[in-house]
């Protein structure tokens, strides 16, 4: 028989997707935040800013 800490560690299938949005939701802004750095970076090479 599994101990209930055993069966707190396996996910249900809400708490898994809900995980994989925030997951996605943290990649994504990340993502974003690195695309403006590297935008402003060329943009500061071209001298257009």
């Amino acid at each position: 028989m599994p101990s209930a800490s055993f069966r707190r560690t396996s996910f249900t299938s809400t708490e898994s997707a809900s995980l994989t949005v925030a997951v996605d939701n943290c990649l994504t802004s990340a993502a974003t935040l690195n695309y403006h750095k590297i935008t402003r970076k060329s943009a500061l090479n071209e001298g257009t800013l």
